[in-house]
């Protein structure tokens, strides 16, 4: 399968990976990422139980794999983002320096 490639453009933010895997970016998730995720999650099983009158549980169930899953995309859309440059990363730039300035100095 072919390698599609987009042009980065200038960004306004430092990149901290031009590639990030998956596993690159669910690795510098924030804690805010994962109070989404179970937010969402949460929230869409309450929404299932309170919609789903003759099948209750089943209908609260299928409601939050489907948050589940919303909240994933969005959490690796989002941390992807930050290791392009395309949002604020402070963070992420800080922590990504001393781990580079770690491995230099070993």
């Amino acid at each position: 399968m072919p390698q599609i490639e987009f042009p980065l453009g200038k960004t306004e933010y430092p990149i901290v990976n031009n590639d990030p895997s998956v596993g690159d970016a669910f690795s510098s998730a924030r804690i805010s990422d994962y109070f989404f995720v179970a937010g969402v999650t949460g929230g869409s099983w309450a929404l299932g139980f309170l919609r789903g009158r003759p099948i209750r549980h089943t209908a609260a169930g299928i409601m939050m794999t489907v948050g589940f899953t919303f909240s994933t995309f969005y959490v690796l859309q989002s941390c992807r983002d930050r290791l392009l440059g395309s949002v604020p990363n402070g963070p992420e730039v800080k922590y990504y320096e001393k781990l580079k300035a770690k491995a230099l100095a070993s």
